[in-house]
This record gives structure tokens, C-alpha cells and sequence, in this order.
């Protein structure tokens, strides 16, 4: 029996979300970066964010990559493990009873119900933009796992929240950062195993910026993990400039523009590049 965590029933059509796992405790069974020996569910994460619970059955390492997903959370992530709790894992089955209650007392429950887990979608691991006239394009693939397990891709992407930031930690509490969050239904963007969204110029962006862009994917369950793995950097009609230092007897130069930087070096003291490098 899996206990929920949060409900909504004032609307047309209910839903319960219940804990990932249920029964057991968790232990911290090592930090960032070090070897954890768990034969159970072990879980990384901290600050209460976690990641959905995996099965162990001896050693590894304690960080992101193959294993787990890169959690943003305010302190240093931990893993934890649990030699005797349950989980519910995304695409399997589930049992369900419903029973409705009032000022009364409870009714009788409802006959039972057969429902697929949904989790949340995995990391959109795939992303690029392009610098248009008007717009910078963002391009990316669905995440592997859309909330039903890799296996089984069914599971419907509601949509997509795409960021942007001036600075590579998106800190919404910098506002020169200048963080920006849009919205963007799945089936509006994406076709054919692909999905691309265009963020306009005006209002939205701003000449000679450096800009970091990531993106979120959520189902009816919640969004995604974030991942600083996969921000992209995409430079905003960037000026040139220049730079000649006096006191170099051969002055040298470098020059940015759409991302690419020219670096050459002059000759004999004159301020004129003859030379790319």
C-alpha cells in the first residue's frame, strides 16, 4: 500500500499523487563523489529533491551521469539507502481503490481499478539554437522517458518550458541575470520525433548578450529534472571588439561575433591586424 502525499478533488476529474517509495527509511550512505554500498532502493538528491529510487546491489559512484540525474538542489547532493523500502515504478501497474467521504462518515470503496505509474519525463538531453534575423530558434528531441519508463514511450509530453538566462546559474533572485521562462504545449512544437520553438527578438532579447538556454519537459505528473549538463550558450547578434594592448611591441586583436573569436597579430607597432591567427 503506497500512501499519498497530495490530492486534488474540487475539480472534474480527481487525481491522487502518492510517494515513489513507501515503507522503510533512508540513510545517507555517502557524498558527492564517493562510493556508496547499498544492496536496496538508493535515491540522490538532498533538500528534499530527489531522484526517482533505483534498485542497488553493491557499489557506485555517488554522482551524476549514467546512474542519476543531474539534481539542482540547494546544498551538496547526497545518496541515500534504504534496505527495506518499496517503490512504484513509471509503466507498471497499480491497484487502486477509491471510497468517498462526508460529514457523515465514509461510503463503501469503489471496485478495484488497474492504472499504469506515470513519473516524471527524464532530462531533454538534446538541445541547440540558432541565431535568426528576429528570433533565436531552440531545437531539441524528446526526453527518452515521458513519464512510463524508457520502454514504453506512450506516456503523453503536455509540453515544455523553455528558459533563458544571462548567467550559466540562472539565479532568479540576480535580476541581471535576467531570467526568462516560456511556455510551450508539445504538440504545437514538436512533430516527427523532433521539436523546435522560436523566442522573438522584441521584448525578449537583447543585442551583444551572451544568453544560456535550457529545457524542462513535463507530463500530467510534474516537469522534469533540470540539468546544468545540457544548457547551451548562444550569443545574441554580438558586436565586435577589438582589443590592442600599447604596450606590446606587436599589438594583437581579438574579435567575437555569432559565437566565433578571431585573434591576429600586428606588425612593427602599427594599429592595422595584417594577419589572422
Amino acid at each position: 500500500t503506497a500512501a499519498p502525499v497530495s490530492g486534488v478533488v474540487d475539480q472534474a476529474t480527481p487525481f491522487l499523487k502518492v510517494d515513489a517509495t513507501f515503507g522503510g527509511m533512508f540513510t545517507q550512505c555517502a557524498t558527492y563523489g564517493r562510493t556508496c554500498s547499498c544492496k536496496g532502493l538508493v535515491r540522490f538528491g538532498g533538500s528534499g529533491v530527489w531522484s526517482p529510487p533505483l534498485v542497488a546491489a553493491g557499489n557506485f559512484l555517488c554522482q551524476t551521469g549514467a546512474v542519476f540525474p543531474d539534481i539542482l538542489v540547494d546544498d551538496v547532493e547526497v545518496c541515500e539507502c534504504s534496505t527495506s523500502a518499496q517503490r512504484l515504478i513509471a509503466g507498471q501497474n497499480f491497484s487502486i481503490k477509491v471510497q468517498a467521504e462526508n460529514s457523515v462518515g465514509p461510503g463503501n470503496f469503489s471496485a478495484p481499478s488497474i492504472l499504469k505509474i506515470m513519473g516524471e519525463p527524464s532530462i531533454v538531453l538534446t538541445l541547440s539554437t540558432m541565431e535568426y534575423e528576429s528570433n533565436m530558434t531552440v531545437l531539441w528531441a524528446p526526453p527518452a522517458d515521458t513519464g512510463f519508463g524508457t520502454a514504453d514511450p506512450t506516456a503523453p509530453i503536455v509540453g515544455y518550458h523553455i528558459q533563458t538566462s544571462l548567467c550559466k546559474d540562472f539565479d532568479q533572485l540576480d535580476f541581471s541575470c535576467k531570467v526568462k521562462k516560456y511556455n510551450f504545449l508539445a504538440q504545437a512544437v514538436c512533430a516527427s520525433g523532433s521539436c523546435k520553438a522560436g523566442i522573438v527578438e522584441k521584448d525578449n532579447l537583447i543585442q551583444n548578450q551572451v544568453y544560456y538556454v535550457r529545457v524542462v519537459a513535463y507530463n500530467a505528473v510534474a516537469d522534469g529534472f533540470l540539468s546544468f549538463a545540457t544548457i547551451v550558450r548562444q550569443t545574441w547578434k554580438l558586436f565586435p571588439s577589438y582589443w590592442y594592448p600599447s604596450d606590446e611591441l606587436l599589438p594583437f586583436g581579438l574579435a567575437e561575433y555569432g559565437g566565433v573569436s578571431l585573434f591576429w597579430i600586428g606588425g612593427g607597432g602599427d594599429d592595422t591586424a595584417d594577419g589572422e591567427g
